[in-house]
């Protein structure tokens, strides 16, 4: 038939794009890896060797941890993002009464765990392990946001297990290097409309037909046919290393140099179209047939990440701590998900990521024995431009504000805790492509977030 083409092209099935963990770290690179650096802002983290945790930051670092250490951290995330509206449309064939919200709070509350372990097994070699999440995302729009074409739900989770082994050759230099084993799981929901593509279906029959054939929409849009809920969900497995190198300048001054490749993943999984409706005749079917649930795949290179950092000791009580991290965000340009079987087309969503950079400074003071006081500040430079930006990312740039310390109740034993709170520029959305399909979506985001954090640490 004719017609298909164009109901084809009007569907747009999913525009999926990857995401921050509510927009609280550049990009959606979660920067909580343990909790003892969160009070300063995480800055210095390639050279300060805080504790286990030092597996992730830096494997050179588990060359500064005597003996073997145990670190498990947890790190609460609050986050608030919302949406506020300036002229956004529906898609054609919506009616003039849709639901069109701003969407509520698309952030939450969210829990990150990590865990970390070190063992010197000889005077000069070290072994670790780190289990984590590098990677991750979670929003959620309300059903009846005015942008709820272009994005309900986006959550991405990453898992990821680091072994890694460390040598020190000499005293004044250490070198380490690891392996990743990263999963990825991803869900990511939009409302597709159905109502666009049953008039650009009607568009392409007889004259004489189309009146009767365009009659069917009110019908649709009464019974909640007029649109429905797209879902695709995916997952895979991948392989990346890391390797950093620390230089003991003097006794006071450690410089630490970190470099993590990029992750390639190959996405595989599902995309379900939920209440497709079918078409009187002519037209049969072929709504369904061009939405119908398939099997999908996707290409996503995760970012390389290098990061150079220095310790500064002051005297006996004081340590000063900065870093400067580069992103190589640009590996993702778009994010295309290809059908491995019949039906549509799926579009891709082009995100133009541009490089991206991080910096930080902060201090730490050493009360006395038990207890240690640690202050950041840090800036993070958003990999999202502005005229890019979507619901599904509604990442800007923004600063970090941190206190922390450590508390050390036995040798063996300490406790590490920080707050940060994020301060984060407001951005805007103006999405005015392909408005027949998905609607013009025109507002401002704003966003702030909160992050809790705690570890035990354990020699044994």
């Amino acid at each position: 038939m004719t017609f298909v083409p164009r109901v084809r092209h009007l569907a747009i099935a999913v525009p999926i794009c990857f995401s921050p963990l509510a927009a609280h770290a550049g990009g959606f690179q979660i920067n909580e890896q343990g909790a003892s650096g969160l009070g300063a802002a995480y800055a210095g983290a390639a050279a300060a060797a805080w504790d286990a945790s030092t597996v992730w930051w830096n494997p050179a670092g588990m060359t500064a941890i005597p003996g073997r250490q145990m670190v498990a951290a947890g790190n609460i995330l609050w986050t608030n993002v919302t949406f506020q509206d300036r002229g956004s449309t529906l898609p054609a064939g919506q009616p003039l009464n849709a639901p069109r919200t701003n969407g509520g709070n698309a952030g939450g509350s969210f829990f990150i765990p990590s865990f970390f372990v070190t063992w010197q097994v000889a005077p000069q070699w070290w072994l670790g392990l780190g289990v984590n999440g590098p990677f991750g995302l979670t929003t959620k729009w309300e059903d009846g946001f005015v942008g709820r074409f272009h994005a309900i739900e986006s959550d991405i989770r990453t898992y990821n297990i680091n072994p890694s082994v460390a040598w020190k050759p000499v005293e004044w230099f250490s070198i380490g290097a690891g392996v990743n084993a990263m999963y990825l799981d991803g869900t990511f929901s939009q409302y597709t409309n159905y109502a666009g593509a049953t008039a650009a279906a009607c568009g392409q029959l007889p004259a004489a037909a189309r009146p009767g054939c365009l009659g069917q929409i009110p019908g649709l849009n009464a019974a909640g046919l007029g649109q429905g809920l797209t879902t695709a969900q995916g997952n895979s497995w991948a392989w990346g290393w890391n390797v950093g190198v620390t230089f003991d300048i003097t006794p006071a001054t450690r410089i630490g140099l970190a470099y993590r490749s990029t992750v390639k993943h190959d996405v595989e999984g599902d995309i379900t179209f939920n209440n497709v409706p079918r078409l009187n005749p002519p037209l049969g079917g072929a709504l369904q047939q061009s939405l119908r649930n398939g099997p999908i795949q996707a290409e996503v290179k995760l970012p390389d990440v290098f990061s150079v950092a220095l310790a500064q000791k002051l005297g006996q009580q004081w340590r000063l701590l900065a870093n400067y991290t580069w992103t190589g965000w640009d590996s993702i340009q778009e994010l295309a998900f290809n059908r491995q079987g019949p039906g549509a087309p799926l579009p891709p969503t082009e995100l133009k990521f541009k490089d991206a950079w991080r910096v930080g400074v902060g201090a730490e003071w050493q009360v006395n024995s038990a207890l240690l006081m640690r202050f950041g500040v840090a800036y993070d430079r958003t990999p999202v431009q502005d005229e890019y930006r979507t619901p599904r990312l509604p990442d800007t740039s923004r600063w970090w504000l941190s206190i922390g310390g450590r508390y050390s109740w036995a040798p063996n034993w300490a406790v590490d805790f920080g707050y940060t709170y994020l301060l984060q520029d407001d951005g805007s959305i103006n999405l005015t492509d392909n408005v027949a399909a998905t609607g013009k979506l025109v507002g401002n985001t704003t966003g702030y977030s909160s992050i809790l954090g705690a570890q035990v640490r354990w020699n044994f």
